[in-house]
């Protein structure tokens, strides 16, 4: 079972937020241009370098430990004032473990054993690392550990330990695919998973209980091999995702023994690129083991940063490998603006990060990612996007105290991401593309309102009380205890928006409910389902191993009434099936073509609950539809945020008595923003340098040109 500390250290920003880079991977870049590089590089603006140290290239032999490279670069990064994260990577396991342990291997579901190799982004071998439930190997991974903490715990250029360099299985040779491909299935997992299931039921007759099964021993649960077994592909990616979990736990608990001066981090790569159903990468979980949350990201992705920042419940953040210049051998990057440096700063500090470090310094020399990535050519020259760093570094150092302090606004919406319903689908789809297009259809929905979007987990439950709504998309299998969760939304005086089907499916049975909403949410949400018109076709003989499904017409609502600024008429797309639901308490808003509800709204003490009788969400990821826009503004009807504006997006960083206002304009026009703002503020001024902006009655204006952002400072 998962068991992680809500307490953790502070990050030391006394010296400013971080702004650097990743730099030594091993063998690259060569030691005679470490030098030459890190000066450059702290020319250039930058405080903080990432070093890598590999288990297989610092570990060569049983007992031996070469330090040579990474004791060099502490020094020299220490002779430049450069702060060090130091990142423990361990997915490349040394020759010898094989070896020593033949049976650490992992295994997929089909079979095959999944032997170490090399690849693109592990370029020395070793990978994907052995299964983490291997005692053996287990023991030689955390004497490694042990022995690099105890090296570099003292040196004064360490900052902070980076112990899992994006968690998951394979480290990218198995993630997400098809179901033959995933790990793990070796003995040692099989048997950690028969503990994992007493811990978890205590009595065989639990278990028998939860999966519909007759065992008279334990050994006698089988790890699901074929789809469409849910309870039990639920409990095996649950305890999958618990010993990612334990495995990242331990080796804090290990790292804090050695060295209590250091905080320890992990950094992942959210939903929807890492999961749990595949990669068993669960970031509300992770983040409970850390003191410092980091995340792989991207400005064009800004989903990955909100989605960790709701993880990270209130622990610093770091976005530790910032992926602006991707590419390979035959397909190289973009050239770097100065607008898009700024962006790859600018999007993630206001979302409340406080660190910042490029994927990479210098362009990679060896392997599929070369030459790439780099913030230099490949022989070490500056690229142009590098030179324009040094005066983005003297805006972050010239505001480091209020960086520093300032908060962005908490989320006005949650979007309900529960992992035994993502596990569901993938058991029955044997993909996750039907849920992250739910899922990520609601985020750009609720974006594109100008909204600030958070995500609700079952590790933030505590969270409810200050949201002013939750959003619940494709919640085809929600455990009882998160029904009841959400129940209480209303109550507390927000707003339940959930698309249709909420708990059809008990996940800790298998079963199908025999009322929906299941799980008492009829009364919460006045209604229930009378019957479902789907939009495919079965035929018979799929049932047998033969015939297909025949797409159907896709289901249509029309509003009964008006909702905010849509008006009644108005004919709206869906997908997956209609649930045409009948209203008991509720009222009906919009109907199906027969005249049955199709979005039924109730109110429940000082606040709404509210269903929309199919899949909004993922009609919108494939046609983001104005009216759908409209539509769920209306349903939310959320009261306006501090600073906002018709004309471009607004989020801000606030100390209390100071206000950063990022203006985005998403558009392909120039506009002349005119912003709004809910607090008295004295002046406005344009950042950086300082030019004031004409005020009007509660607000003011400012030109922001097409597809740029700007900074506007507003003085309580």
């Amino acid at each position: 079972m998962v068991s992680t500390s809500d307490s953790w250290r502070p990050l030391d920003l006394s010296q400013g937020l971080a702004f650097g880079a990743q730099y030594y991977r091993a063998p690259t870049p060569r030691r005679e241009d470490w030098g030459r590089d890190l000066d450059c590089l702290r020319a250039h603006g930058m405080n903080t370098v990432k070093l890598w140290a590999q288990w297989r290239w610092n570990n060569p032999a049983p007992g031996e430990f070469w330090w040579d490279d990474v004791d060099r670069l502490m020094d020299l990064a220490a002779e430049r004032d450069l702060r060090v994260v130091i990142n423990v990577v361990f997915d490349v396991m040394p020759a010898w473990l094989v070896r020593e342990h033949p049976d650490c291997l992992m295994v997929r579901m089909d079979g095959r054993v999944l032997r170490p190799t090399a690849l693109p982004h592990r370029q020395i071998g070793g990978a994907p690392g052995p299964c983490l439930n291997h005692r053996g190997a287990q023991i030689r991974r955390l004497q490694f550990l042990e022995a690099t903490v105890t090296r570099y715990k003292e040196h004064p250029a360490l900052w902070l330990w980076d112990l899992w360099n994006e968690p998951e299985l394979t480290c990218g040779i198995v993630r997400g695919g098809p179901p033959a491909d995933q790990v793990c299935w070796c003995p040692s997992c099989v048997s950690a998973f028969w503990s994992w299931l007493v811990s978890c039921y205590h009595s065989l007759d639990a278990l028998n209980e939860a999966w519909g099964r007759n065992y008279r021993d334990w050994t006698e649960a089988e790890p699901p091999r074929e789809l469409g077994v849910s309870s039990a592909w639920v409990d095996w990616r649950r305890f999958t995702r618990d010993y990612v979990v334990h495995e990242m736990s331990t080796r804090a608990e290990i790292t804090r023994s050695i060295d209590p001066a250091h905080p320890v981090m992990c950094h992942t790569v959210p939903p929807p690129i890492f999961d749990v159903a595949c990669c068993g990468s669960d970031d509300f979980e992770l983040a409970h083991t850390c003191d410092v949350f980091g995340n792989t990201s991207s400005a064009s992705m800004p989903v990955m940063t909100d989605y960790a920042m709701s993880a990270a419940a209130g622990r610093p953040m770091m976005a530790s490998e910032i992926h602006a210049l991707p590419g390979c051998t035959l397909s190289r990057p973009a050239p770097l603006s100065r607008e898009g440096l700024w962006r790859q700063i600018l999007v993630p500090l206001f979302q409340g990060v406080k660190g910042f470090l490029f994927w990479q310094y210098r362009a990679e020399l060896l392997g599929q990612e070369a030459p790439a990535w780099g913030m230099t050519k490949p022989d070490g020259t500056p690229e142009p996007w590098l030179e324009d760093c040094p005066e983005l570094a003297r805006f972050l150092a010239g505001n480091a105290e209020f960086l520093a302090r300032a908060r962005p606004d908490e989320p006005q919406v949650a979007i309900a991401v529960i992992p035994e319903n993502e596990i569901l689908f993938y058991s029955h789809d044997g993909s996750l593309d039907r849920y992250w297009a739910g899922v990520m259809g609601a985020y750009r929905l609720l974006r594109d309102l100008g909204l600030t979007v958070g995500f609700l987990h079952p590790r933030r439950c505590t969270w409810l009380s200050g949201l002013r709504a939750v959003v619940a998309p494709v919640p085809y299998a929600y455990p009882r205890p998160i029904a009841e969760w959400l129940a209480e939304v209303p109550g507390l005086g927000g707003t339940l928006l959930s698309e249709g089907f909420i708990c059809a499916h008990d996940p800790s049975t298998g079963m199908a409910v025999t009322r929906n909403p299941g799980f008492g949410l009829d009364d919460v949400f006045g209604c229930f389902e009378s019957r479902v018109v789907p939009s495919a076709r079965v035929d018979v003989r799929a049932s047998y191993g033969a015939g297909g499904v025949t797409a159907a017409a896709q289901p249509q609502f029309t509003t009964a009434v008006p909702v905010g600024d849509l008006p009644a008429g108005t004919t709206i797309a869906g997908r997956f099936a209609e649930q045409r639901l009948v209203p008991t308490t509720g009222r009906t808003l919009a109907t199906f073509a027969d005249g049955s509800a199709a979005i039924v709204e109730n109110k429940v003490g000082e606040g709404t609950a509210i269903l929309i009788g199919c899949w909004l969400f993922q009609a919108y990821s494939e046609n983001p539809s104005r009216d759908t826009r409209a539509l769920v503004a209306g349903l939310l009807n959320l009261p306006p945020r501090p600073g906002h504006s018709p004309d471009v997006r607004v989020d801000r960083l606030s100390d209390g008595t100071t206000s950063w206002l990022l203006l985005q304009n998403e558009t392909s026009a120039d506009v002349t923003a005119k912003v709004t703002v809910e607090f008295p503020f004295t002046r406005a001024t344009l950042l950086p340098g300082g030019e004031p902006l004409p005020v009007a009655a509660g607000g003011f204006q400012a030109q922001v040109p097409a597809g740029a952002m700007r900074i506007v400072e507003l003085v309580h």
